[in-house]
């Protein structure tokens, strides 16, 4: 008879302990930087994201703030839906924020915790279905250091995969008990796993639709009721979600039906040019300094070096050769007719086998152009385009060689703090502070930092979002994953300053209050940054460490203007 939850609080102090040890530098630096590293990880997302946790906290308890008004791209509505809402990850990150007003270590924390709870979420289900202490173990460790979370990265907040081993366990108990208590807690689970990114609410319902098939067929009496409460639980959590994501469904580009990965021509490869791994990606596909050709598709010598890529570049780096090569033993296990082990391989085999097709969006990320892809693989990821980053259903992956792999050891030598630590320095600049007081002592309004990018071109925006989890005060400029609506309009304004006109132009659009303006080295022409203080428009209330903080004190010209960027159209 299968093991039922022993000793839990000890597993979990277990864990807790060995990843505090695997991640003590990041875990040492948790207030004030990020690891970096992780291949096909951009560094910008993980500001991003850690201003996505801050401005929900903020939002859940301030009073007349509007959850998906963020403080970006002001005064355009419902910027947060250019990006993930998170809001199952505010149960941790929210207290710690607001006991520490530290975005960066609310975030950390939540990424950090997330090990332990995948170790023992899985190490749960392992023992749940039958495994021993040993093999629950390892099988626990092989997924908590799963594909996409070695090196260790805060974007891992955007696909946290505790979750799909607590809906399979949510969905065995059920099966076993096929009544309210059972269901209820299933729906907790599952609609936290719905609530916690788009990317973790797809993963988990491709899992539920596999296990709940699979638990279905289990033998025994009680299986009409377990699929109705099953199809119950999932109608109430799906529909909970679709209303919460009525924002989303708002946007300029879902009105026109733009879910395709870009609707410029930059394309992701050129986005990720920087990011680590994308040189290795791109030698194993061209080589010499070739770039992707549409007749490429048709040179089979190329699709061989498209497999060999995946496989060697991509599968190895994010998986690892010891989980790989233990999951390849675990096939073996489908041999063991009527065993555990070959139940175990048989549904971790099913969901990774699945989970692969749906990442065969990374070919897509490496050779999308219009009309290019081969007309099967075009089916094939056409109805997840809307995901634009499909490679992170390995994810998913990593759950089915988990269970292929649960008897199997994972190389603890990987350490979660990458190559790097990456100091955030506006979790820590004082200028954030000062602007706060400036703000209670002469008014709030909104506020546009400057430069947008330091003089290698690398952007400052996310760097200004998190700052303004010190301050608070709406941001004129920002970016989520879908720029706003008036945004070309914006960069206009802002690139032809230090012109009078651009800056009555910018109050008629924004009506901006103050400007924060970084250290002269910081901009790729400082002359654009004395010639604008200089203006009669900009008043200098401080300077500090070589930031300057001003006000904007003429009044706007255009109410038009601003009325149409705050109703989320364009202005004539």
């Amino acid at each position: 008879m299968p093991e039922r939850a022993p000793r839990v609080l000890p597993s979990l102090l277990g864990y807790a302990a060995v990843f505090t040890v695997i991640a003590w530098p990041w875990l040492r630096a948790a207030s004030h930087a990020i690891p970096v590293g992780p291949m096909l990880v951009a560094p910008a997302d993980a500001r991003l994201k850690t201003w996505v946790l801050a401005w929900v906290a903020h939002a859940l308890v301030t009073p007349g703030a509007h959850l998906f008004d963020a403080n970006v791209s002001y005064p355009a509505p419902a910027q947060l839906a250019g990006t993930e809402h998170l809001l199952s990850s505010q149960l941790l990150f929210a207290p710690v924020f607001w006991a520490t007003q530290n975005a960066l270590l609310a975030a950390n924390a939540v990424v950090l915790v997330s090990y332990p709870l995948a170790a023992l979420a899985m190490d749960r289900l392992l023992v749940a279905l039958g495994c021993g202490r040993p093999a629950a173990v390892l099988g626990a460790l092989t997924f908590a250091l799963g594909p996409l979370r070695v090196p260790g990265n805060m974007q891992i907040v955007q696909y946290l995969n505790f979750y799909l081993p607590l809906v399979a366990l949510a969905l065995l108990r059920l099966r076993e008990s096929p009544r309210a208590p059972a269901a209820l807690r299933l729906a907790i689970v599952l609609g936290l796993a719905l609530f916690s990114s788009y990317y973790a609410a797809l993963m988990a319902s491709v899992l539920c639709a596999i296990w709940s098939i699979a638990e279905w067929r289990r033998p025994g009496a009680g299986r009409a009721r377990f699929a109705l409460l099953t199809a119950g639980v999932a109608l109430a959590t799906f529909g909970a979600l679709l209303l919460v994501s009525r924002p989303y469904f708002a946007r300029p580009e879902a009105a026109a039906g733009e879910t395709g990965l870009y609707t410029s021509d930059l394309g992701l490869l050129w986005e990720y040019r920087d990011v680590p791994g994308a040189d290795a990606v791109r030698a194993a596909l061209f080589g010499n300094g070739e770039s992707f050709q549409s007749e490429m598709v048709h040179d089979s010598s190329f699709w061989a070096r498209v497999t060999l890529a995946i496989l060697r570049v991509l599968m190895v780096g994010w998986f690892g050769l010891v989980p790989l090569a233990l999951a390849g033993l675990g096939l073996l296990a489908l041999a063991a007719r009527g065993s555990l082990g070959r139940a175990l391989a048989l549904r971790g085999l099913l969901v990774a086998s699945v989970a692969g097709v749906l990442t065969l969006g990374p070919l897509q990320f490496l050779l999308y152009q219009p009309g290019t892809l081969p007309p099967l693989l075009a089916s094939l990821v056409w109805p997840l385009r809307f995901f634009r980053v499909p490679f992170r259903f390995l994810v998913l992956t990593g759950f089915g060689t988990a269970l292929l792999a649960a008897a199997g050891a994972l190389l603890l030598s990987r350490g979660l703090a990458g190559q790097g630590l990456d100091e955030v320095s506006a979790q820590s600049l004082p200028i954030y502070d000062s602007v706060r007081s400036a703000a209670a002592a002469h008014g709030a309004g909104p506020l546009l930092e400057l430069p947008l990018a330091d003089r290698s071109g690398h952007g400052l925006e996310r760097e200004a979002m998190l700052g303004s989890t010190r301050h608070w005060l709406p941001l004129v400029s920002g970016l989520t994953g879908y720029p706003a609506a008036h945004r070309d309009l914006l960069q206009s304004a802002i690139d032809r300053l230090p012109a009078a006109e651009a800056v009555h132009e910018l109050v008629d659009m924004t009506h901006v209050r103050w400007l924060l303006l970084r250290p002269s080295a910081e901009w790729s022409d400082a002359g654009v940054r004395e010639e604008l203080l200089r203006l009669p428009e900009i008043e200098i209330v401080l300077e500090r460490d070589g930031w300057a903080l001003a006000r904007v004190v003429c009044p706007p010209g255009r109410s038009d203007v601003f009325a149409a960027i705050a109703a989320g159209r364009v202005p004539n």
